[in-house]
């Protein structure tokens, strides 16, 4: 998020499976100050943040039929 000016968003995700990570915790949701600079300030644990992060499980079957996949090597920005 890179904001014109400072905002507070709130983010919720739409996730049909189980949350295993996240970052910062999520407690049903994230709620941040946003700087133009791109960084977070979590709302609950005033913390600064530069990113925000999840990972979870699913017994969502993904169409992987179309689209592409770059090799993780290729995806660093030189």
């Amino acid at each position: 998020m890179y904001p014109k000016s400072q905002q507070t968003v709130s983010v919720k995700l739409e996730y049909k499976g189980k949350l295993t990570c996240t970052y910062p915790e999520y407690n049903d949701g994230w709620k941040v100050k946003a700087q133009p600079d791109g960084t977070l300030t979590n709302i609950s644990d005033n913390r600064e943040y530069s990113y925000l992060y999840w990972e979870g499980v699913s017994n969502i079957k993904w169409d992987m039929s179309k689209g592409f996949v770059i090799k993780g090597n290729e995806t660093e920005i030189k």
